[in-house]
């Protein structure tokens, strides 16, 4: 691969990423506007400077956890995602310190998932 093919193809996908940006700032989707950016370059940004910022629902919420419950659930999933990454490792490298890393963190997300719990007991209740 020679030197210009390089330099074109890279500066490719830093202009994919420049529109990813500017996609974000009119309320559109970063993802969608870099895999289109990679294939239309230049006219995905005459494309995303020209439209309009793209409406916001008032009603929708921006925040994934703006109920406490969420929160809870996805603090358990990700603690017990670490402890079968951690437990792994402590089996294959028969490491000690893994080991206790992973019954902390499976404590962890067994608590965070008890209060998830008991969160949606109230939440019913309610």
């Amino acid at each position: 691969m020679d030197q210009s093919s390089w330099t074109v193809n890279g500066g490719w996908v830093v202009l994919a990423l420049v529109n990813a940006g500017l996609a974000e700032q009119k309320n559109r989707s970063r993802l969608t506007w870099f895999l289109v950016s990679l294939f239309i370059g230049p006219l995905a940004t005459f494309l995303i400077v020209v439209w309009q910022r793209a409406p916001v629902d008032p009603i929708e919420p921006l925040h994934p956890f703006t109920d406490r419950r969420d929160r809870w659930l996805v603090l358990g999933a990700l603690a017990l995602l670490v402890t079968l990454f951690l437990a792994f490792f402590a089996v294959v490298g028969a490491n000690w310190y893994a080991g206790a890393g992973a019954l902390v963190s499976f404590a962890l997300g067994l608590w965070a998932l008890f209060l998830y719990g008991r969160e949606a007991a109230v939440a019913r209740r309610e």
